[in-house]
């Protein structure tokens, strides 16, 4: 379906790309943070449960679990719950596409930087 606005004659393609823009945005947002994003990485290597998670970041877990939040609103984060324990992993080709351009890859399955 195909709408036009009543100022400018933008159609709904416009729109779309708004919301790509907007999420993108989000994304960048939410990774710009250092434990997020180390977060990020390491649950690109493997799956984590939350208090491991925790240690290897370096913060409490209700800290981590804050971050862990956001990560989750932006849909960079994957969540598996087995009883109690949340576990977070990220199989997000988009996300690993940025860690290798940002030269993170040998943090992540153990490639080189280029």
């Amino acid at each position: 379906m195909r709408t036009r606005t009543l100022n400018n004659n933008l159609d709904v393609v416009h729109f779309d790309r708004l919301s790509v823009a907007d999420h993108a945005s989000l994304v960048l947002a939410t990774m710009s943070h250092p434990a997020r994003l180390k977060t990020l990485v390491l649950v690109t290597e493997r799956e984590w449960n939350v208090g491991d998670l925790a240690k290897a970041v370096g913060l409490s877990q209700s800290a981590l679990s804050q971050h862990l939040s956001r990560l989750r609103h932006a849909r960079l984060v994957d969540v598996r719950r087995d009883r109690q324990t949340m576990y977070y992993s990220c199989k997000d080709a988009r996300v690993i596409g940025i860690f290798e351009h940002l030269g993170l890859t040998s943090q992540i399955g153990g490639g080189s930087p280029s």
